[in-house]
């Protein structure tokens, strides 16, 4: 081999591996700084504490939920939990309905959301309340695709709060079939609490 050939040859091991580590610093950069107000803040400290703060609700969104098994009828979270919480961003109290252990699971003002993101995404979904057919095969849109949630709203939502059972049953990228069972018992009260408590 020539010494060309070698200097080529040790240039090329270290190249291979910059340029994959540098991409995924850019998109982890990305990542961070899309929908961030913390690259605008001026002083070093402030902006540092912003990014922890990010950083650490990050983490908590992230942590795999519990894979539950098919739910078997008359199942599912038992009672509904209204639980207030200071909002980093705006300093301002944000609420939301929860079942018991179940971070994944948010009833606000106007919609029911189920995140997926951590049980591989959705491809597809369908639902059915209490003794109805069936919803049809729906597909997530735009806006929740990101983020890998199914959310209710409008007439829907309006319709769990009234009802006593929803099942969901979510196609999903990598856990194939997920039937989720959720006893709606106390939802509604609890609704009208948050409705009446939180601002």
């Amino acid at each position: 081999m020539t010494t060309l050939g070698r200097l080529l040859t040790l240039l090329a091991v270290p190249l291979a591996l910059a340029v994959p580590l540098g991409l995924a610093g850019a998109a982890v950069a990305e990542t961070v700084a899309e929908g961030s107000r913390c690259p605008g803040i001026a002083d070093a400290a402030e902006r540092l504490r912003c990014f922890d703060a990010e950083s650490a609700k990050g983490a908590q969104a992230d942590k795999p939920a519990t894979n539950m098994p098919a739910a078997p009828a008359g199942s599912g979270p038992a009672g509904w939990v209204l639980e207030r919480r200071r909002d980093p961003l705006t300093d301002g109290v944000a609420c939301v309905i929860s079942p018991p252990g179940r971070p994944d699971v948010r009833v606000g003002r106007e919609e029911m959301v189920v995140r997926f993101g951590q049980r591989g995404g959705v491809a597809r979904y369908r639902f059915r309340l209490d003794n109805s057919e069936p919803s049809r095969v729906r597909t997530l849109p735009r806006r929740d695709r990101a983020v890998q949630q199914v959310r209710f709203r409008g007439k829907v939502f309006d319709r769990i709060l009234m009802g006593r059972r929803l099942v969901l049953e979510v196609t999903t990228f990598g856990a194939g079939v997920v039937v989720e069972e959720f006893d709606l018992a106390g939802l509604s009260a609890e609704h009208d609490r948050l409705l009446r408590e939180c601002p």
